[in-house]
């Protein structure tokens, strides 16, 4: 919590706490462990963690609900394993990057919705020509795979 003491306010009256992990050669994921703490207390916090596969903000409030009484509260970060996915759908995703997101509370993975606390995901990627083109076409096709996933 201490983190979060030293950390400013931001212009929206958020104190954000900034966690980088460094790229590790050959990693596929990366997890945080965290105090639950963290997550079930101030709609005025968040933190964003930053790896080399994507950057994932989470809202001191994300856990704000009975779940999150355990002691820690981990983050997974991860490439998704493309094997998973039908032929189909992994043609039509092609090159574009696949995360993985998982959350665990003292180590057991739950499920988790929260529409009060959003979490914000970023990934390297840059759109192809066509795709920058018709921004409506990039859409639908991210539709249309969430579907099938």
């Amino acid at each position: 919590m201490d983190a979060f003491q030293q950390a400013a306010d931001g212009s929206d009256g958020v104190k954000t706490v900034e966690i980088e992990i460094t790229k590790v050669d050959g990693a596929t994921g990366y997890e945080l462990i965290l105090p639950a703490g963290m997550l079930n207390s101030s709609v005025n916090r968040q933190i964003e963690i930053k790896t080399d596969i994507a950057a994932v903000t989470v809202p001191g409030n994300m856990l704000i609900a009975a779940e999150a009484a355990g002691q820690n509260v981990s983050l997974a970060i991860a490439a998704a394993d493309m094997t998973k996915l039908s032929a189909e759908v992994q043609a039509q995703i092609g090159t574009r990057p696949v995360i993985e997101l998982n959350l665990r509370i003292d180590g057991q993975k739950v499920s988790w919705s929260n529409e009060n606390a959003p979490v914000t995901v970023s990934e390297p990627y840059t759109p192809t020509a066509e795709e920058m083109a018709d921004p409506e076409l990039r859409l639908n096709r991210w539709q249309r795979l969430l579907k099938k996933v």
